[in-house]
């Protein structure tokens, strides 16, 4: 049985999400599409927010650069609750 479920692995478990500067800008903004909770509450449209900051980010950036961009976005919320942080 263990034989079986071992090749089933790919088929069972999602994929690593990349680790690049597009990637995780992209997982962010999808977070916080789907888990915040007071876009129409603010009156902001998280879509145009999209638009707006990534054209910013390339995987040829540096991860302070891309902290940069993320920690603007996230500005946009206008919530001391949401925080962004880095060992840098």
């Amino acid at each position: 049985m263990l034989f079986i479920l071992s090749g089933c692995e790919k088929v069972l478990m999602e994929d690593e999400p990349g680790n690049d500067p597009v990637t995780n800008f992209e997982n962010l903004w999808k977070t916080a599409d789907e888990k915040y909770s007071f876009f129409e509450y603010k009156d902001i449209d998280w879509d145009a927010v999209y638009q707006k900051y990534r054209p910013q980010v390339s995987n040829d950036m540096t991860n302070y650069a891309l902290f940069t961009v993320l920690k603007e976005m996230l500005n946009e919320l206008r919530d001391g609750h949401v925080n962004l942080t880095a060992p840098f």
